[in-house]
């Protein structure tokens, strides 16, 4: 088998099996570009599985690789990612994306585009420790089924 029939099949099985696949210690230990070599190869895999991958890639080792992760969010197609999903990465990554602002509104700027909850029963609040975010966001489905930002929700004192 010749190495460009290897690297096809490799590539199909991680446009399939990317959740799995980085769930494997030596995925934390790829570096930058391997990683954006694979991300940029695989542009048919499931968006869900990517970008979950990139921020447990980060969560690694925050220090280091946290300046990488808006490149790598933007390689990531988040119109096809599920709404949940982007809660999900917004509620467990919440001091990584405090700390960078961009990727925080590219994932909610997303969600607008894709949500598709009805509106009188959606609510989005994603916040912290008066330590680590000064400020809790909210927002909220309009009849456009758009999230629209709700005005600052100040902690309770």
């Amino acid at each position: 088998m010749k190495f460009s029939e290897l690297k096809c099949k490799c590539l199909a099985f991680l446009k399939t099996e990317l959740g799995e696949v980085a769930c494997e210690s030596q995925f934390d230990r790829l570096d930058v570009t391997e990683l954006v070599d694979i991300y940029n190869s695989l542009t048919e895999c499931v968006s869900d599985d990517k970008l979950r991958s990139v921020f447990k890639w980060v969560a690694h080792d925050v220090e280091n690789r946290s300046c990488h992760l808006g490149d790598l969010v933007g390689s990531v197609d988040l119109q096809q990612c599920s709404l949940k999903v982007l809660i999900e990465i917004l509620h467990s990554h919440t001091t990584h994306l405090i700390r960078n602002e961009a990727v925080f509104r590219m994932l909610t700027n997303a969600m607008q585009q894709i949500s598709s909850l009805p509106a009188a029963k959606s609510l989005v609040v994603v916040g912290g420790h008066v330590d680590i975010v000064p400020h809790t966001k909210c927002w909220r489905l309009n009849d456009s089924q758009q999230l629209v930002e709700v005005a600052d929700i100040p902690y309770l004192q």
